[in-house]
């Protein structure tokens, strides 16, 4: 990596901007080359400008605090922000470096700091960082930390590295060379990057300390686990068969008196269900009684359905004779009317053929006149043609002569006002002719009062900072008092805890934590058996209650088998009834419909239009295509047909439904026996699994369930205890280890508080410094002001602007540059106002001849218009004579209006005469029809009406009673619906009492087999209750010899689980205690909590190899001294081989040598640092000017001979 430029702008002292370049003569020759000049003239600010550019960072403001500092208006700014750099009375920064990269390419890095709307009284903004390949203006990178991270591979150093290898600090090596050990330490660490070793330190100790608290509670747990003898072993075992035998008999006794408690329940669960039969069918047969009305009612409507078509008939042939009639009637009175009006119609076509004659005559007579006005109405259309372009002629020229005269006007009036204008500026000039030098030179004034005012605002930063330094000086001190209080405070807070900590770890120590952990382990496991043994019992309740519902469910299939059976037999009958009534209706509709195709379809097919009907006579036959009463008879026979068919259909879909359902449950019927089957083998399963898991327990006593509970709570109850216990315990644990936190806490407080003492001690030194210095900067900008403002003074005439420029310098300078530009503005504003007063006497005089002209061309054009008008007027009075002022067209469009509209009227009446001579002939056939059509409707109501009287005298000669026609006809308007709800409900009343009928029989079944079964307890010493008190005592001898079981399984248990956590714990002490030794003899070795121990051996060892680099370039420098370090320690010493080898003090040196070792130290760790890295540049931040001539041309001298082609850039 190698810098080529470096630029800048308005960074701390350095005002405006500035460009070293090193690729230019005589720098790009040049090896080695110091930078000098005064004090705070801005030799490191260069230093500082590449590292802004390169890494956002700078040396000066690297571990500052971040004290707030005042900036502009209420702003504050951090005392260590990068920003500050930014030039008081400036409004922008820039810090630029172009380098040759570690892949061999140019870049250019540029830094920039800017305030809002580039005002000096703007808040500062964030900074910006980017990087281009040099010449190319698009950057490479756009955020601050993308920039960063591409010029640290660019580079191939950090920050860090940089500031050790390629930029050394001023004063870092004058300050490491005398610091105190623990300073020198901190320095050391800084400048060579060995920080990694106070974290290793604090890690092993860290660890170590981890490990030992582990290895303690290993063993304090390994002393609390407690183990039986073999003798107690086999008592618990003998003990344990015992209790097993006892069980198993209680248990056989157990299922004996189960089966018969089953058996007794079972019987009053049938005498239950066969009781409830008896009241279901009690309960059908009483509603089918009820409805014996309604059965007697259903069978009296069927038996008259075959009379339903006579009345049909009869009432659709009333119905179409009633319409029928009205329609002749209608069909009549309308011809009447029609013959009426066409009498009228014929009257008006001759009134209209006269008109039309009329109207043509007097259109003849008015064509000689029409022609002569047609001519006149084409000469005035010309004369006012004419007359118009003259009047526009002369109205163009009487414009030009206003727009003339108006312009002619104002160039007067603007000739005036420029004269006036000329007079003023003339007067204006004289009266300020004293301020023309300062006008004329204000360039050289503002350059002089710029100059004056940033050392005045220098001077103004400088005493703040003054003050500001002095407050914090003040301030410091005041730290300083208490912090030397609190680190008092905190060292006896420290031995008050350690004290509370050994309390607290006594307490600890002496708490039973292994015997409550033992319990706990016990009470778990007799929680999980009982929980598994109550869920073993419920699931056995479900399952019992799934086999009840399961034989429940059998039982109701086999009824509905039977029912299924009934209904299959009755629904054969209805079928076999439904399919003589479908084929009896279908027969009448074949022969209706031959009769239609007999008697009508032949004639009407022979119809034709034009020729006589042989029935009627009538020419046109607007029914030749249908018949509405065969269509209307044939439309309900079809109905009928349709409705039989499809209740037909519906009772053979209901049939095929039913026979699907009898062989479903035929099916069905199997499949449920065997879930009984299975439902019966789980529920012996799940009593064979309580049986293994609790012998001595009833399976299916509810009263066992309610031990099982209380037990379990009780087990609940003892293991909440224990963990409160337990709770109690850990925090207690907890309560140690925070306050061994808080003693680690309080111990790096107390580090951190003497560190930060040591600091401020330090910064109290160095504020008491900065002090005098700024008291000599400003003086000497006092007296550079004062230069500036008395070179300004000879052009300045007002007694007041020195007093203006201190109270309000950017209002004066706004003044004075305003007045500059208005003696300017008034120069140019003169001399073109008289150019411009020129021109515009020219052109008024100009303007003038043209208006002359103008006014005589618009008096011809008057006398013209006059002739014109008069030309005009003579044809408008010889037109006015003809057709009444009428024009031609309005004349022709009238009588052509009237002839065609009198020859519309007249074709009207004609096609209205022709049109009701048609519509007359229409209905006068239409009236032969309609009387033929009643004579046949009538023949056909009264062939019906004897019909149904045949029906009912024949019905009544057979029926039980006697019905009247009206009876009939109110039974027949009777809706089909209603009769189809009613059949369907008899029907359901027979399928209830039927399958009430068989549930009966299958619950006497039921009893009688019950009755036969095996089990059967003995009536007189084995009742219910009895059985119920045997089985609860048998429970309770079962629980009991369950808990003594429990008991010594537990113990058991207990034994086998701590054999196997001793034998873990033995394991896991001894691959802790190898572990513990391996980490002990580490952190004896390098383990500190501080960190110090392992970091003083590497700083140690790191200082070594810095002094070996460093006096190789002091051997360079001189071969008087040489540097070492006193053993053990990291303080330093020099060898004076002029004073016979004596080891001298660093305290003891003068300035010029203690500038050589500095300088050798700092060559030393540049060497040191880029030994893997090689450097082409390198930058020494040093008083090289405070030195003798000789002491510096040793120096040069080293230099120049050593670094030749090593451009090497110093301060």
């Amino acid at each position: 990596m190698k810098i080529l430029r470096i630029q800048g702008k308005n960074l701390a002292s350095i005002a405006g901007e500035f460009d070293i370049d090193f690729t230019a003569a005589p720098l790009r020759s040049a090896g080695i080359f110091a930078i000098c000049g005064p004090t705070g003239a801005g030799k490191s600010t260069i230093l500082d400008a590449i590292c802004l550019a390169l890494f956002n960072n700078m040396p000066r403001t690297t571990g500052i605090e971040g004290t707030k500092m005042p900036d502009v208006g209420q702003e504050f700014i951090q005392q260590g922000d990068r920003r500050q750099i930014l030039r008081r009375g400036t409004a922008e920064a820039m810090a630029a470096v172009e380098f040759i990269a570690v892949d061999g390419k140019s870049y250019r890095s540029v830094w920039r700091v800017w305030r809002a709307n580039n005002k000096i009284s703007g808040k500062l903004q964030p900074a910006e960082l980017r990087v281009y390949p040099l010449g190319d203006p698009s950057p490479i990178t756009t955020g601050i930390s993308e920039s960063e991270n591409k010029l640290i591979q660019l580079i191939g150093l950090n920050y860090n590295q940089f500031t050790r290898t390629v930029l050394l600090a001023q004063n870092e090596f004058a300050r490491f060379l005398k610091a105190r050990k623990e300073e020198k330490a901190e320095v050391l660490e800084k400048l060579t990057g060995t920080e990694i070793y106070s974290v290793i330190s604090n890690t092993v100790y860290s660890k170590t300390t981890a490990i030992r608290n582990e290895w303690k509670e290993l063993s304090a747990r390994m002393g609390n686990i407690r183990l039986l003898t073999q003798e107690e072993i086999e008592t618990l075992q003998q003990q344990s068969a015992k209790l097993l035998k006892h069980e198993k008999a209680l248990q056989q006794k157990n299922e004996e008196i189960q089966r018969k408690i089953r058996w007794i329940e079972q019987l009053e669960q049938i005498n239950q269900s066969k009781s409830e039969a008896q009241a279901t069918l009690s309960d059908a047969q009483k509603v089918q009684a009820e409805a014996q009305a309604q059965s007697v009612w259903l069978q009296q409507m069927e038996s008259i359905e075959s009379s339903r078509l006579f009345w049909i008939e009869k009432n659709e042939c009333t119905t179409h004779l009633v319409s029928q009639t009205e329609l002749l009637r209608q069909t009549e009175q309308a011809l009447s009317d029609l013959n009426e009006k066409a009498t009228q119609t014929l009257q008006s076509v001759e009134r209209q053929k006269s008109l039309v004659n009329q109207y043509t005559t007097q259109y003849n007579k008015l064509k000689p006149e029409l022609l002569e006005a047609r001519r006149l109405d084409i000469g005035i259309v010309n004369a006012r043609q004419v007359e118009q372009e003259s009047r526009k002629t002369l109205t163009d020229l009487q414009d030009k002569i206003k727009v003339h005269q108006k312009i002619q006007d104002s160039r007067y009036s603007r000739i005036l006002q420029q004269r006036e204008l000329d007079d003023k500026l003339k007067e204006w000039f004289r009266k300020n002719r004293q301020h023309e030098q300062m006008c004329l030179n204000i360039k050289l004034i503002e350059s002089f009062l710029d100059t004056a005012y940033t050392q005045r605002l220098q001077v103004i930063e400088n005493q703040s900072l003054y003050t500001s330094t002095l407050q914090q000086l003040t301030v410091s001190r005041q730290q300083l008092e208490l912090q030397r209080r609190e680190i008092e405070t905190s060292i006896q807070r420290h031995n008050d805890l350690l004290q509370l900590r050994q309390q607290q770890q006594i307490s600890v120590n002496r708490f039973p934590i292994s015997e409550l952990r033992n319990r706990k382990e016990q009470l778990r496991l007799q929680r999980e058996r009982l929980l598994q043994e109550i869920t073993l019992t419920e699931k056995l309740d479900k399952t019992r209650q799934e086999l009840r519902k399961r034989q429940d469910k059998l039982q109701q299939q086999q009824q509905n088998l039977q029912a299924l059976k009934v209904r299959l037999t009755e629904y054969k009958k209805e079928i076999e009834i439904a399919e003589i009534k479908y084929t009896t209706i279908r027969h009448t509709l074949e022969q209706a419909r031959l009769s239609v195709s007999e008697n009508v379809v032949r004639l009407r097919a022979q119809l034709e239009e034009n020729t006589p009907c042989p029935v009627c006579g009538s020419q046109s036959h607007p029914y030749a295509a249908h018949h509405p009463l065969a269509d209307g008879l044939l439309e309900t026979l079809e109905k009928e047909v349709r409705q039989h068919e499809a209740a037909y259909n519906r009772l053979k879909t209901e049939n095929a439904r039913l026979e699907a359902e009898h062989r479903y449950l035929g099916e069905v019927l199997p499949v449920l026996q065997n879930e009984k089957y299975e439902s019966q083998e789980e529920c012996e399963e799940i009593c064979q699994q309580i049986k293994e898991l609790n012998s001595d327990r009833s399976v299916s006593n509810g009263q066992n369930r309610i031990n099982l509970r209380e037990q379990l709570n009780i087990s609940q109850k003892e293991l909440e205890s224990i963990c409160l216990k337990e709770n109690e315990w850990e925090q207690r644990q907890h309560q140690l280890e925070t306050l061994q936190k808080e003693l680690d806490k309080i111990q790096n407080q107390n580090n951190a508080l003497q560190k930060t003492f040591q600091q401020t001690q330090e910064k109290v030194v160095g504020q008491a410094t900065e002090l005098s210095k700024l008291q000599e900067i400003i003086e000497g900008l006092k007296v550079q002001q004062n230069i500036s403002l008395e070179k300004v003074a000879p052009f300045m005439h007002a007694p007041t602007w020195r007093q203006r420029w201190e109270d309000n310098y950017p209002d004066l300078k706004q003044e004075l540059t305003t007045a500059a530009q208005k003696w300017q503005t008034k120069t140019l504003q003169s001399a073109e106002n008289e150019k411009l007063l020129l021109q515009s006497v020219a052109e008024y005089e100009e303007n003038q001849k043209n208006l002359e002209s103008f006014r005589q061309s618009e008096t011809e054009a008057a006398e013209a218009l006059k002739k014109r008008s008069e030309e005009t007027l003579s044809f408008i009075r010889k037109r006015a004579r003809l057709l009444q002022g009428q024009t031609v067209d309005e004349t022709e469009r009238y009588w052509q209006e009237l002839t065609e509209r009198a020859t519309q009227e007249l074709e009207t009446a004609i096609r209205q005469k022709e049109q009701l001579s048609g519509q007359s002939e229409q209905l006068k056939g239409k009236i032969t029809q309609l009387r033929t059509t009643c004579d046949q409707y009538q023949k056909r109501l009264e062939k019906a009406t004897r019909q149904l009287g045949e029906w009912l005298e024949k019905y009544n000669r057979t029926a039980p009673a006697q019905l009247t026609e009206a009876t009939l006809i109110s039974l027949l308007q009777v809706a089909p619906e209603k009769i189809r709800e009613e059949r369907e409900r008899q029907n359901h009343l027979r399928d209830k009492v039927t399958t009430a009928l068989a549930t009966l029989r299958e619950r006497e079944k039921q009893l009688a087999d019950h009755l036969q079964s095996p089990g059967r307890p003995d009536p007189q010493s084995e009742s219910l209750s009895s059985l119920q008190r045997q089985y609860t005592a048998l429970q309770e001898e079962s629980e009991r010899i369950l808990q003594q079981k429990t008991e010594v399984l537990a113990t058991l248990h207990t034994q086998e689980e701590n054999q196997k956590q001793a034998a873990t714990l033995k394991d896991t002490l001894d691959a802790k205690t190898k572990l513990l030794n391996q980490w002990s003899k580490l952190d004896d070795l390098i383990g500190s909590q501080s960190g110090y121990k392992f970091k003083e051996i590497a700083q140690g060892y790191t200082l070594d190899i810095l002094l070996s680099y460093a006096n190789i370039q002091l051997r360079e420098l001189t071969s008087r001294y040489q540097l070492q370090r006193i053993p053990d320690e990291l303080a330093l010493q020099v060898i004076d081989h002029d004073l016979c080898d004596e080891a001298r003090s660093v305290f003891s040196l003068s300035g010029g040598e203690s500038f050589l070792i500095s300088l050798a130290l700092a060559l030393g760790l540049s060497s040191f640092s880029s030994r893997n890295h090689f450097e082409e540049n390198l930058f020494i931040d040093e008083g090289f000017g405070t030195l003798d001539s000789e002491t510096l041309q040793i120096v040069m001298d080293h230099k120049a001979g050593r670094w030749e082609s090593y451009p090497t850039y110093r301060n």
